[in-house]
């Protein structure tokens, strides 16, 4: 409610700050129309060069993503587990992935893949997790896993093992 309430205030000072004239443009307007603005060459090029740059950061993320999305779709377990460590990985598609790989009843790759997020991740905190709630997991792994989730969230003492 604060933002329309302070946007309504915003708009309600331009229209007291700037004043009418006859023909209804105001004073701020006809300066701008009159007022031929000349961009720098440089600006223009450095413009165009944060663009690119910014497309080159996030088209790696966003195509790893719509890959996984679509081997999802297609069902195949090899497609799936290509687009999984596709690059740049995450956390979240690893975790995905190996619920995907649990709920079909494939635990050693499940198993292979939150390990990698693990390493990969140490400082993930469902990764950890996700590796806890795996079946047939050792004693000694399972107290590894008891003394990271402790490191990564000491307040949460909740365990599903």
């Amino acid at each position: 409610i604060w933002g329309w309430i302070l946007g309504g205030l915003v708009i309600a000072y331009t229209n007291f700050s700037t004043e009418k004239i006859e023909d209804g443009y105001t004073k701020k307007s006809l300066k701008k129309k009159r007022e031929n603005v000349e961009v720098e060459g440089s600006t223009i090029l450095l413009s165009l060069g944060g663009a690119l740059l910014g497309l080159l950061i996030a088209f790696p993320p966003f195509l790893a993503d719509a890959n996984w999305r679509s081997s999802l779709a297609s069902k195949d377990a090899t497609r799936v587990e290509k687009a999984l460590f596709q690059w740049p990985t995450d956390p979240i598609r690893l975790s995905s992935g190996f619920k995907v790989f649990l709920e079909n009843q494939k635990n050693d790759k499940g198993y292979e893949i939150i390990k990698k997020a693990t390493i990969e991740f140490p400082n993930d905190y469902y990764s950890w997790y996700n590796l806890g709630i795996m079946p047939n997991i050792s004693p000694e792994e399972r107290k590894e896993i008891d003394v990271q989730l402790m490191r990564l969230d000491p307040e949460n003492t909740k365990r599903p093992w």
